[in-house]
């Protein structure tokens, strides 16, 4: 009899046409048919959608009919403790398990709240520092581990349009104080951002009271990705310099099939070749020379989009996430 697991993210687990071999998967619509944020927009398959009553009953009743040995869950907006414990009522030897994506550096405040109801995190990195701070917190060290963020075919589709612009930057690069920003490399993101506006044809979206003028508005779903393919480059530059940390950026910007210029990540070899899909930097000044070069040279930067493609078509899809967490799950039920 295959492990059950209950979950609520992400849905192409359940609308993708795929199943798996090994687990019994349950999903649960938590959010409802169509997930909002606080502020009413529509949320997708991403983060910080707020919970539905309906869809918390359709929890609690998922739970206490299956038992599952797994409940599987993002970040979502109001759930809560309570809610856990009722879960945990429900099927007391239910291990609890968050995918915590939106903290890379230290430990998210939900499990400085949700710790004694929580049993396992998966994070978006690979960084020793990271993960030992999580085991700190008295995890058992195989409960900790990395998923990534992952996408599905039929939302991140191929399309060979005209490219209005030479670039393409979608976020934000908050502060506390005139030239004190919240992140580390805040000020890098801002000197790199700025200058390519200076010299080149960018498409970038984020708030105005970040980036000035220069910001055409923030883009959310469904607008967002497809606003990735009228440019020719996808532009990434992290916050962090943590080991093999991958965001929603870099999975859904190589996925779109343009080529994909970061600021490097520490240990990204073992993932990805550069040159061949995708393409990194170390400084302001290198990363504006490999934009002047593949604007320059055209064929090369399409055939880089190409294999970035064609690479995540195989590692980086929901299906392919799926694999790594039966693993997880094979692991931790042990």
């Amino acid at each position: 009899m295959k492990p059950i697991v209950v979950y609520t993210r992400p849905k192409d687990w359940f609308s993708g046409g795929y199943k798996s071999e090994k687990l019994d998967m349950i999903f649960v619509p938590i959010s409802g048919d169509v997930p909002r944020k606080r502020n009413g927009r529509i949320a997708g398959d991403g983060i910080g959608d707020v919970l539905t009553e309906k869809g918390i009953k359709t929890l609690y009743l998922t739970v206490k009919k299956y038992q599952p040995q797994v409940f599987f869950h993002s970040i979502h907006a109001k759930i809560d403790k309570r809610i856990l414990k009722i879960v945990k009522s429900f099927s007391p030897k239910t291990l609890i398990i968050v995918n915590e994506s939106n903290y890379p550096n230290d430990v998210s405040p939900y499990f400085g709240i949700n710790r004694n109801w929580t049993d396992g995190v998966l994070l978006n990195s690979r960084d020793k520092q990271v993960y030992n701070r999580y085991c700190a917190l008295a995890y058992e060290p195989r409960m900790v581990d990395t998923f990534y963020d992952g996408f599905s075919p039929k939302d991140i589709v191929y399309v060979d349009r005209e490219r209005k612009f030479d670039c393409f930057f979608g976020g934000s690069n908050l502060y506390i104080d005139r030239d004190v920003f919240k992140f580390p490399l805040g000020k890098f993101r801002e000197s790199f951002i700025k200058g390519v506006a200076k010299e080149f044809n960018l498409d970038l979206h984020g708030s105005s009271k970040e980036w000035g003028s220069i910001a055409n508005g923030i883009l959310t779903y469904p607008h967002y990705f497809p606003s990735f393919q009228n440019s020719n480059i996808i532009l990434g530059s992290n916050h962090y310099d943590l080991t093999r940390y991958y965001t929603r950026r870099l999975i859904h910007s190589v996925a779109s099939g343009r080529m994909f210029l970061t600021r490097y990540i520490p240990e990204m070899e073992e993932d990805f070749t550069n040159r061949k899909h995708l393409v990194w930097f170390h400084t302001l000044d290198e990363g504006f020379d490999m934009i002047r070069y593949y604007l320059k040279n055209p064929k090369e930067r399409e055939t880089i989009a190409r294999q970035g493609r064609e690479l995540f078509l195989v590692k980086h899809t929901w299906k392919a996430r799926l694999a790594e967490f039966e693993k997880y799950v094979e692991r931790i039920l042990a």
